[in-house]
């Protein structure tokens, strides 16, 4: 993840919104991903 944007006027918008939203995709996968594994977790804990 990149913490650092290149402001809009010294660099890119176009550039900046792409990175923007492939944080936020993977931002949801990692998110989808730890509800899965707390959702396998519970079904193991109760059968």
């Amino acid at each position: 993840m990149y913490a650092y944007l290149p402001e809009p006027r010294r660099g890119k918008p176009i550039l900046s919104l792409m990175v923007l939203q492939k944080q936020q995709c993977q931002t949801f996968a990692l998110m989808a991903k730890a509800n899965h594994e707390l959702k396998g977790q519970k079904q193991k804990n109760h059968p």
